[in-house]
């Protein structure tokens, strides 16, 4: 995905990262929100009065909108931080392959439940 939106980015148009992004992130975010919103579009369409379900739904909006914006402004601010360091360490190879083995093995972790026998150390 990164090379197709970096080369369409540059070759094209700029915000196809940003939409893509949004997209993978909607799909991933539809479980959490979708009883949410859906409570609230459903409370919206019983009731007859306009102007309380406007404001439900704009304070539903901005509530909604602003921690995704104080996620991606800080994870650019954050990934630009990594970049920098990382790119200093004039080892990036070496970085990239620790980076892998590390989720290899939070993948195979979290594929054995081992994250749950962990939580439970720490519980006790």
């Amino acid at each position: 995905v990164t090379r197709f939106t970096t080369a369409v980015e540059n070759a094209h148009h700029p915000l196809v990262g940003g939409f893509v992004l949004g997209l993978f992130l909607g799909v991933i975010w539809l479980p959490c929100v979708g009883p949410v919103l859906g409570s609230v579009l459903a409370f919206v369409g019983t009731s007859g009065d306009v102007a309380q379900s406007a404001t439900l739904l704009f304070t539903y909006g901005v509530g909604f909108s602003g921690p995704l914006l104080l996620v991606a402004y800080g994870g650019k601010r954050a990934g630009n931080t990594l970049t920098d360091r990382v790119r200093s360490l004039d080892r990036p190879a070496l970085i990239r392959r620790l980076s892998g083995y590390a989720l290899v093995v939070t993948g195979v972790g979290l594929l054995f439940e081992l994250d749950k026998a962990l939580l439970a150390v720490f519980v006790r």
